[in-house]
């Protein structure tokens, strides 16, 4: 059955440096310009699911974890996300490894699998000394790892591909 309206797409996200933030943030330009209704939110301010057709969640990746606030938000809201399309992505990779595929941590691929997801998309990392706030995360950033290691164009399919299947799901 057609929506009345344009599908509500919930992107929320998990950026401790704000590079995922603006991952986040280009995810949702993407979906608006598909002619989506689009909120995008810091996971800790997210709504509950249950008012969207649809979620993206994604994280910065931290030790090869994802932030403890975007798992959590998984396992509370796991039943509302197993109820719509859901895509989840993780940002991190950085250095030479940046483009190369990299192991999802199992209880990420756990939480995705309870929900009906797909493992999530990786994208690489930008580690930017000026924006580290820790002692331990201007270390890193300091290294030969820093740089931007995000794939723009990547992003951009990506999102586009969610737009148009949302979309095409909202006409029925």
């Amino acid at each position: 059955m057609p929506l009345d309206g344009p599908a509500r797409v919930l992107v929320t996200y998990a950026s401790r440096m704000g590079s995922t933030a603006e991952i986040g943030e280009a995810i949702a330009e993407r979906l608006r310009a598909a002619g989506l209704d689009v909120t995008v939110v810091p996971v800790g301010q997210a709504p509950e699911p249950e008012g969207f057709d649809a979620v993206v969640c994604g994280s910065a990746i931290y030790a090869t974890r994802w932030d403890k606030a975007a798992r959590h938000y998984i396992r509370q809201h796991r039943q509302a996300l197993a109820e719509r399309p859901t895509w989840l992505f993780e940002s991190g990779p950085c250095g030479d490894s940046a483009g190369q595929r990299h192991q999802t941590s199992p209880s990420v691929l756990r939480l995705a699998e309870d929900i009906g997801s797909s493992p999530p998309q990786v994208f690489g990392g930008n580690l930017d000394p000026a924006r580290a706030k820790t002692r331990i995360a201007r270390w890193v950033a300091s290294s030969d790892l820093a740089g931007d290691y995000r794939n723009w164009n990547q992003i951009r399919d990506w999102a586009d591909r969610i737009g148009r299947q949302v979309a095409e799901r909202a006409a029925g």
